[in-house]
């Protein structure tokens, strides 16, 4: 029963395999810091919707990759995960609605990709959620249904792109060129 996998920092290169699916026994999943932005090189391709198969999961950490298309709406069915750090990779496409099914998320980081369109409003239905990280995307629309939520941490792009997103409770303004957050 393999119920940690920690490959992070290993200059791993290709896809996820989607056989990930089949490891049913998973609770941490750690891809992160494979990539290299500068020689092109890392983990890369989409991430597997099989890897909503792993109804275990509680950690899944894939950032500062090469991963791209979209955020699989699998993902929605992890009722247990409590961290999905997805930041710094090339994912597009909308944040789907379906995340707002991992009723346990306590840290949510998408930040540093080309994510599009509006953040989903039924988001703001995880009362557990402590830090979400939204900036460095190309979101737009306003923010504050997550207003009634006491984050410890709430980041958008509010620092760069003010004229696209509205968030009047943010409470951070976050810069992936400097990786600072500083409060607003």
């Amino acid at each position: 029963r393999l119920m940690g996998l920690y490959l992070g920092n290993n200059m791993l290169t290709g896809m996820i395999p989607t056989t990930i699916g089949s490891l049913s026994s998973l609770v941490h999943f750690d891809l992160a810091a494979n990539g290299n932005v500068v020689l092109q090189s890392g983990m890369s391709g989409p991430i597997p919707s099989e890897l909503g198969k792993c109804q275990n999961l509680v950690y899944v950490t894939l950032s500062n990759n090469l991963l791209g298309g979209t955020i699989p709406t699998e993902l929605g069915t992890l009722t247990s995960l409590e961290l999905l750090e997805l930041w710094n990779n090339r994912l597009s496409g909308a944040i789907p609605a379906e995340l707002s099914q991992c009723t346990n998320l306590t840290y949510v980081d998408l930040s540093g990709n080309e994510l599009t369109g509006f953040v989903p409003s039924s988001l703001s239905r995880l009362t557990n959620l402590q830090k979400l990280h939204l900036d460095g995307n190309n979101l737009a629309g306003g923010l504050d249904v997550f207003c009634g939520i006491d984050f410890e941490i709430f980041s958008a792009n509010i620092c760069t792109m003010p004229d696209e997103i509205e968030c009047t409770c943010c409470t951070h303004c976050c810069m992936l060129d400097s990786l600072t957050c500083t409060p607003l």
